[in-house]
């Protein structure tokens, strides 16, 4: 059941959602089409905005339109996948880059030489994502069509949707923190730092709603999805190493690179355990009976 002012803060967040969805789809446009901008860079706001796009549409999701924007956030997800490898990369040659600031570890030649193969593979991923216009294309579609199906719809997300999507995030981020807690490695760092980043972005939609405690969020949010990005980084760096440069590194040479590597991701859970527990600090249930308040939902 909902109160006159749940219906009327519903209405404020309807226009807030849909005003943010029709940004965000005009920028993705604006990237796909910059020509004075690097691609490296495009690519990474581009995937950057769909995750906030996706974070966005799920708040639509309730009983009664189980599929509203299903096939538009499939799409969109199809889309950021397919920007990965590019993505990933760029970010290898900066991460080795960042690395190398920390210890030298390598011979200059052997540095010389794993920089100037990363910058070659980006290059040549960079150059094949250029030279077919379609992908673009592609992504600029799925966007108009997202901004299309928008324009359809009136009265939603209600306060059901949202409350609801809000609680979902936040149980399935709790579920994977104490994951992490029991088994800490990279792959379940990562799953975390995606649906926190969910959670993230969605408090940025609603945080006129409860402006200190969600802004308190939000940068707990920031600061710790930070660091678990470059733990990612640390790790797909750490694959691409050891997968396709074993041949050109000599064993101490590679056996020195992951000693680094295993360095930089102790140091990384050392400083995140503290800041996940803080943040986390309310159980789902206290979670729950707080937004209940802040929506005025009475269920």
């Amino acid at each position: 059941m909902l109160s006159l002012e749940s219906n009327y803060m519903a209405q404020i967040i309807q226009e807030k959602i849909k005003r943010s969805i029709i940004k965000q789809t005009n920028k993705v446009i604006y990237f796909c089409e910059a020509e004075n901008l690097s691609p490296n860079m495009a690519v990474h706001q581009i995937r950057r905005l769909f995750k906030r796009l996706r974070a966005s549409l799920r708040l639509y999701k309730t009983m009664t339109y189980q599929n509203l924007f299903q096939e538009e956030i499939g799409a969109i997800q199809i889309a950021s996948t397919s920007l990965t490898y590019a993505r990933e990369s760029y970010v290898n040659l900066f991460t080795f880059e960042k690395l190398l600031s920390h210890k030298d570890f390598l011979p200059e030649k052997k540095v010389k030489m794993v920089l100037e193969q990363l910058t070659s593979q980006n290059q040549d991923v960079i150059n094949s994502l250029l030279e077919n216009s379609d992908h673009f294309n592609t992504i600029k579609k799925t966007t108009v069509e997202t901004q299309k199906q928008l324009e359809t719809i009136s009265g939603l997300p209600d306060t059901y949707a949202i409350f609801q999507e809000l609680i979902n995030s936040y149980e399935k981020s709790h579920r994977r923190f104490e994951k992490v807690l029991q088994e800490t490695n990279s792959r379940n760092m990562h799953e975390l730092r995606k649906i926190l980043k969910r959670l993230m972005h969605q408090f940025e939609l609603l945080k006129f709603i409860k402006l200190k405690f969600f802004t308190q969020r939000i940068i707990q949010l920031n600061s710790i999805t930070e660091y678990l990005g470059e733990d990612h980084d640390i790790f797909v760096l750490s694959n691409e190493i050891n997968n396709n440069y074993s041949k050109q590194l000599e064993p101490d040479e590679l056996e020195a690179f992951n000693n680094i590597v295993h360095h930089q991701q102790e140091k990384m859970i050392t400083f995140l355990t503290p800041k996940l527990k803080q943040f986390f600090v309310e159980s789902p249930d206290e979670f729950t009976l707080r937004i209940k308040k802040y929506l005025n939902y009475i269920s």
